[in-house]
C-alpha cells in the first residue's frame, strides 16, 4: 500500500530545513555557485539562444554539486565535506547534471512547440510535462543515492501520491513567486527571473545567489516527499548499496542436492 503525502508539513518543510540548515547549505554552495557567478558574467559577453543554454548548463552542474552531498546529508545522515574550497564532481554530480539540463530542456519544448507549430499541442504536451515531473519527483534523491538514473524507480515510489505532490509543490511554487515578487519589485533579479541571461557583474550575482536558494528549497522539498514515500528501513547506506555476494559464494540452484 502506497505511503500517503502530507501536503502542508511537506511544502512547509522544504522552506524550514533550508532555514536550519543555512549555514551548511552555503559552505556546501559557495564553491559551485561563485563559479556559476563567473560563468554567467561570462555569458553576459556572448548573449544569445546557445548562450541561454550554456548558463541553464551552468545552473544544472551547480545545482548537482549542492544536491549530492545535501541530498545524502538530508536523507542518510551522512556528513558531507565542507574543510575545503573545492568542486569535487564526479558520478553522482554528473548523473545529477544530465538530471537537472533534462529537466531544463524538457520545460522549454512546449514553449518551443507551441510558438513554431501548434498551440493546443504545446499545451497539452506541458500537461504532460507536469504529470512526468511530478511522478519523476523523486529522481534527483534516488539518483543522488548512488542508484542510477531511474525513471521506472522513480514512477514507483510515487505511485498514489500525484496531486497530494502537485499540491505541495505548488504551496512551494506560490511562496517563491511572493519572495521572487518582492525581489523584483526592489530591482533585484528582475531580468533572470524573466528568463534572461545577467546583463552585469551584479545580476549575475544575485543570480548566482536566487539560484543558490531555488536549489536548497528544492532539495528540501524533495527530500521531504522521499522521507514520507520512502519506508525508513530503504533509508540506509545498506538498503541502497547492498553488498555484492563474493565470488564463489553462488547459492546452488533451487531442487539440486549435493550428492
Amino acid at each position: 500500500m502506497a505511503q500517503n503525502l502530507d501536503v502542508v508539513p511537506t511544502a512547509t518543510g522544504a522552506f524550514s530545513r533550508t532555514f536550519e540548515n543555512l549555514g551548511l547549505i552555503v559552505q556546501l554552495g559557495v564553491a559551485p555557485f561563485g563559479a556559476l557567478f563567473i560563468w554567467l558574467v561570462l555569458l553576459s559577453f556572448v548573449g544569445g539562444i546557445f548562450a541561454a543554454f550554456l548558463g541553464q548548463l551552468g545552473i544544472g552542474v551547480a545545482t548537482a554539486m549542492l544536491a549530492a552531498p545535501l541530498f545524502r546529508y538530508y536523507l542518510l545522515k551522512e556528513t558531507p565535506k565542507t574543510d575545503t574550497f573545492s568542486l569535487n564532481f564526479g558520478d553522482r554530480e554528473r548523473n545529477l547534471t544530465i538530471v537537472f539540463v533534462g529537466y531544463a530542456i524538457a520545460g522549454l519544448i512546449p514553449g518551443w512547440i507551441a510558438l513554431y507549430v501548434s498551440s493546443i499541442l504545446g499545451f497539452l504536451l506541458s500537461l504532460a510535462l507536469i504529470f512526468a515531473f511530478i511522478r519523476l519527483a523523486l529522481l534527483p534523491a534516488l539518483t543522488a543515492l548512488d542508484n542510477p538514473i531511474d525513471l521506472g524507480k522513480a514512477f514507483e515510489k510515487t505511485e498514489g501520491n500525484f496531486w497530494r505532490i502537485l499540491l505541495a509543490g505548488l504551496l512551494v511554487g506560490i511562496v517563491m513567486a511572493v519572495i521572487f515578487a518582492i525581489l523584483g519589485a526592489i530591482g533585484l533579479v528582475g531580468s533572470f527571473v524573466d528568463g534572461g541571461l545577467a546583463s552585469n557583474p551584479v545580476q549575475a550575482l544575485f543570480a548566482a545567489i536566487v539560484q543558490l536558494f531555488v536549489a536548497s528549497v528544492s532539495i528540501g522539498f524533495i527530500s521531504g516527499v522521499y522521507e514520507a514515500l520512502v519506508p525508513g528501513t530503504e533509508n540506509t547506506t545498506a538498503a541502497i548499496n547492498p553488498p555484492e555476494a563474493p565470488p564463489g559464494n553462488t547459492p546452488p540452484p533451487s531442487g539440486s542436492s549435493d550428492s
